[in-house]
């Protein structure tokens, strides 16, 4: 059974998801423009094995962001830090879907966990014009008084969010359809995603990416239309500590294919022992 809680840590008050046992304990983090739902699926094959912690990231869903200007990676990866110090408990396994993988290794130094299992991890920077153009047009969405209002009222409807989820490589269901759709139509999480793209910045990250020798599991959709697949291939080739599995399926795979992404991730919770003493990489 899945709970909810609001958890004050500052800055912000929390929603939390939770499931499962003690120990160990896994945090899970969505991506940009997603909620802690995108997890619940996941959470019913994996709660039997790991205590499962999924929170609303900062603007997102009912983690409001209020008048706080931190929705950079460094900041998010801070603030989560202290939301897990708040909650008391220090993550086995941490768990990231698309730019919440980059939050996941941001936050390597800081929790230290066991692992990492990136699931279609953003950790790519846009290419040419797309890479000036994009954080340029999300800052002005953003600071736009009524932009966040305008793209609620005008790209919820039905149709137009299924389109959305098809073109990440997703087959959606009725249910993820509901359920996306819900979050483009709350103005407050449409901004917060926005701030969170417009201040998105990976240089540092990806200069640190040699130095993090936690094993790290990759797993990629091949038809992923959002985050080529090819951005795991690079990210398993430079991680020291890494492996990496190569799925059909596309941006959302922890929420069609929940049982395939459980087993994935129990298998290498098995091997974390091992990788730990031993080191080395394993792409295929």
């Amino acid at each position: 059974m899945i709970r909810q809680q609001i958890i004050a840590a500052a800055p912000y008050r929390w929603r939390v998801l939770e499931a499962g046992q003690d120990r160990p304990i896994a945090l899970c983090l969505h991506g940009a423009g997603a909620s802690a739902d995108s997890f619940a699926a996941l959470f019913q094959p994996l709660s039997d094995r790991l205590h499962l912690i999924a929170p609303d990231l900062p603007g997102h869903g009912q983690t409001r962001l209020g008048g706080h200007n931190r929705s950079g990676l460094p900041q998010m990866a801070e603030d989560i830090a202290a939301l897990m110090r708040k909650m008391q408990v220090t993550p086995d396994l941490i768990i990231g879907h698309s730019a919440g993988a980059a939050i996941a290794l941001a936050l390597d130094p800081v929790l230290r966990p066991r692992g990492h299992v990136l699931l279609n991890a953003a950790l790519s920077t846009f290419d040419g014009m797309a890479g000036v153009l994009f954080p340029v047009i999300a800052r002005g969405l953003a600071a736009a008084p009524f932009a966040a209002d305008i793209a609620a009222a005008t790209m919820s409807g039905e149709a137009k969010i299924r389109g959305l989820l098809t073109s990440t490589g997703a087959h959606p269901t009725d249910e993820m359809v509901t359920r996306y759709r819900a979050l483009v139509r709350d103005p407050a999480h449409v901004k917060g995603a926005l701030k969170m793209m417009a201040a998105w910045k990976l240089d540092d990250l990806r200069r640190a990416l040699p130095d993090i020798t936690t094993p790290v599991h990759l797993i990629a959709g091949r038809e992923d239309g959002a985050v080529p697949a090819d951005v795991s291939v690079e990210a398993a080739r430079i991680l020291p500590n890494a492996s990496l599995a190569m799925m059909d399926g596309g941006h959302l795979l922890h929420e069609e294919d929940p049982d395939a992404i459980a087993c994935g991730i129990t298998d290498f919770l098995d091997q974390i022992d091992t990788l730990n003493q031993t080191g080395g990489t394993d792409c295929a």
